[in-house]
């Protein structure tokens, strides 16, 4: 959504804990592209979907070649293929695997999906 509307979009959270309480999106660029945006949202909560996703488990070696230098390679990634990318806190510092999850559209995160597959094969 945010490529397509051309706008940056956070949600406003005192925690990452899912608390079930309404959070506020702040949604910020021209005045054009944020009523759009605005309308694509609200669009998206009436139609009572939700982005859906993929966790891809990829090695821990890999993380920061995913992210890239000053998040570079994460931001042209969800830019080129309108996905939301994030790679979930370490849950087992023992182990050798992070979850890097993709949200959006199923076939524009199945694409990013492949592209930061073949990202990890590299390497």
């Amino acid at each position: 959504m945010m490529a397509e509307s051309k706008t940056r979009m956070n949600l406003v959270q005192d925690s990452t804990q899912n608390t079930g309480a309404d959070k506020p999106l702040r949604i910020v660029g021209e005045r054009e592209c944020v009523l759009k945006a605005k309308d694509m949202v609200l669009h998206l909560i009436n139609e009572g979907g939700a982005p859906s996703f993929v966790d891809l488990h990829v090695p821990k070696f890999a993380v920061g070649m995913i992210i890239g230098n000053r998040g570079a390679t994460i931001n042209k990634l969800q830019d080129e293929y309108g996905v939301r990318i994030q790679i979930k806190p370490d849950q087992n510092p023992e182990g050798r695997y992070r979850v890097c999850q993709i949200l959006g559209e199923p076939t524009k995160y199945q694409n990013a999906a492949q592209k930061v597959l073949d990202l990890v094969a590299a390497v």
